[in-house]
């Protein structure tokens, strides 16, 4: 793997894929109704998957297409270009979805509907490059049905553990264990209500703890942890002892509160593990920092780093890369990264809790070259192969009132849609 770490300087664009809107585009005529341009809207990638060589990215994005692309070179000196090869569509909204570890297999999940498992094409497979008639089928359905209900209860959270095994969050703080080839879980947990009643305990598993991207493809053996810590919509972390669940015998609760709900923040939404497996680096929405905790204090908040912006309620996606640190997309254009001494210290100087928000050790600014600046990165992802490349995912805020025309003089066209697409960017 090529190992040098970012220094400084700026990223340049090295390949770029544009989405276009959901639903919209150029008026044909004045008696049009207004509403094909109030309800145009600009496809968000909401999932970037990287395979473990580097080689190839998956996308999932809100216009409900799987998209794959390749990183190719036509010569060892020459910088890797984005090159689509291979998409499909559903007809459900996707709301998550977790790539197989072998990079031949995506979970996708979505309302109603128990999870199902795709085939992935690889590029030697496809027939024409970036061909929209691929079509393919589930090859596996997984129950979400609630046993007393009937009813699906949707996935929010999903990570594969191992190449024969995921686990899935859902509401009221549950959590599924699953084979790959058996469709019902393996086993199934949901908090204890404590007080009855309680807001706390009716949450939505949120996330699951992310390890660090791995240096080398032996790191990606060993991503089957003894212990998972989640988030929760609620503020609240939990963590679920893997060895006792199935079991459930002992003392010890196989699912238990890791900390309790605080006031910062509206949800936590992504969870990003350090290389040595010490801290934890906890987003949220409605907040302006990034809060440490330390597992050896029990998940005590040790100290925070410092946003130039507020996440709202649109998420931004960080990356912790185990040579760079932990990089974020802002709402301005630029990456902000916490270089890794920092990161691999949870930002404690001597053993002492730091007080004051940490600002990041380096901002990045992203050449576009002569296509417009986009204001948001929403997704920021490590390369696992490659410590100068990484992907990106540009967006506006999909949280803006519509656009909505003078309802006396409408325009002969849509207006342009805000940037929304997928980059890779090279360190300079």
């Amino acid at each position: 793997m090529n190992n040098a770490g970012m220094s400084g300087g700026s990223m340049r664009v090295i390949g770029e894929y544009p989405l276009s809107n959901i639903q919209g585009g150029t008026r044909q005529g004045l008696d049009e109704t207004r509403s094909e341009i109030q309800d145009a809207k600009p496809a968000i990638t909401q999932d970037l998957h990287w395979s473990a060589d580097g080689s190839t990215l998956t996308s999932v994005s809100s216009d409900r297409t799987v998209r794959r692309f390749v990183l190719s070179q036509e010569d060892a000196g020459d910088a890797p270009s984005l090159s689509l090869f291979s998409q499909f569509s559903r007809n459900q909204s996707i709301v998550t979805s977790a790539v197989s570890l072998s990079d031949r297999n995506i979970l996708l999940c979505c309302k109603n509907l128990p999870i199902q498992l795709y085939p992935l094409q690889n590029a030697g497979e496809c027939t024409t490059p970036g061909e929209a008639g691929y079509r393919p089928t589930p090859t596996y359905s997984y129950s979400t049905a609630n046993g007393q209900t009937e009813e699906f209860e949707t996935p929010y959270s999903i990570r594969f553990l191992s190449p024969c095994e995921f686990i899935t969050g859902s509401v009221r703080n549950s959590v599924s264990l699953y084979d790959v080839e058996r469709r019902e879980p393996l086993w199934h947990l949901r908090s204890d209500k404590l007080r009855c009643g309680r807001a706390a305990y009716k949450s939505i598993v949120s996330c699951f703890e992310e390890p660090c991207v791995p240096r080398d493809d032996t790191a990606q053996g060993s991503l089957n942890p003894a212990v998972l810590h989640f988030g929760t919509y609620k503020n609240e972390m939990y963590r679920v002892d893997l060895r006792t669940a199935a079991s459930r015998r002992g003392k010890a609760k196989p699912l238990d509160v890791f900390r309790e709900n605080n006031r910062r923040g509206n949800g936590i939404y992504q969870i990003l593990r350090s290389d040595n497996g010490t801290y934890m680096y906890v987003l949220k929405r409605q907040s302006d920092v990034i809060e440490v905790h330390d597992l050896r204090r029990l998940g005590e908040n040790v100290s925070t780093l410092q946003l130039p912006f507020k996440v709202r309620n649109q998420k931004f996606r960080a990356s912790l890369s185990a040579y760079n640190g932990l990089s974020i997309g802002t709402t301005h254009g630029t990456v902000e990264t916490w270089n890794r001494s920092l990161v691999e210290s949870g930002g404690v100087s001597q053993h002492t809790q730091n007080d004051n928000p940490i600002p990041p050790t380096l901002s990045t600014a992203i050449n576009w070259g002569n296509t417009s600046l986009p204001s948001r990165i929403n997704i920021f992802q490590q390369n696992p192969e490659n410590a100068y490349i990484a992907a990106v995912s540009f967006s506006p805020d999909k949280t803006a009132p519509p656009f909505s025309p003078d309802k006396t003089d409408p325009p002969l066209h849509a207006p342009a849609a805000p940037n929304s697409g997928i980059c890779i960017v090279e360190h300079t």
